[in-house]
């Protein structure tokens, strides 16, 4: 796993930030005060830069669902997900065999996404894990972009397997959290972040 650096040096595609406030404007809400409340760049959408600090994203998510709700952001960022980032994305697999070869590849992928976030898959008492893994500041903005990292993976399995289900295990390291632990568990349906593939 690569260092960790520091947080103005870690850097995430401006793509992200620009998909889930065009959403935001969607369910009626005023997108200019979350981009100044969050401290994104007020030109973010005239920008020319492919990556920006994820310190001010983090903080977007975290407006957006304290604004919204769980519920509807749940659904602002599964939308978000599977309309907007995914589709770009899964060309970037298509020369893998299998849904294994593309969860391994997936690394490069997000490598390039993300500068600090780290994913793979783990086999563990017979059971195969895809996880993912970032370091974990405590700050309330990190957690609601723990939700959006938790409904990207999942949305990404479903994606490379054509299904529809959900996962029937997941683990956190943020379970000490009440609100995590209420939040993961109501809009995922499941009491226990990595995501079983067999078992």
């Amino acid at each position: 796993m690569p260092t960790p650096q520091e947080p103005a040096n870690r850097l995430i595609k401006s793509s992200y930030a620009r998909i889930l406030v065009e959403l935001f404007r969607e369910y009626g809400e005023d997108p200019h005060q979350a981009i100044r409340d969050s401290g994104l760049p007020p030109d973010l959408f005239d920008l020319d830069q492919e990556f920006l600090p994820q310190e001010p994203v983090k903080r977007l998510l975290y407006l957006l669902g304290n604004q919204l709700g769980m519920t509807n952001f749940g659904d602002l960022v599964r939308t978000a997900i599977k309309q907007k980032s995914l589709p770009k994305l899964l060309g970037q697999f298509s020369e893998c065999s299998t849904v294994r070869d593309a969860l391994e590849h997936s690394r490069d992928v997000f490598a390039y996404d993300a500068t600090n976030v780290s994913v793979g898959l783990e086999t563990v008492h017979g059971r195969t894990w895809y996880w993912c893994k970032r370091e974990n500041d405590g700050s309330d903005p990190f957690i609601w972009s723990e939700v959006w990292a938790v409904l990207y993976a999942i949305e990404l399995v479903r994606a490379l397997t054509k299904s529809a289900g959900r996962p029937n295990s997941l683990k956190s390291r943020l379970m000490k959290s009440s609100f995590t632990k209420r939040s993961l568990a109501n809009r995922l349906n499941t009491s226990s972040v990595m995501i079983v593939l067999s078992g």
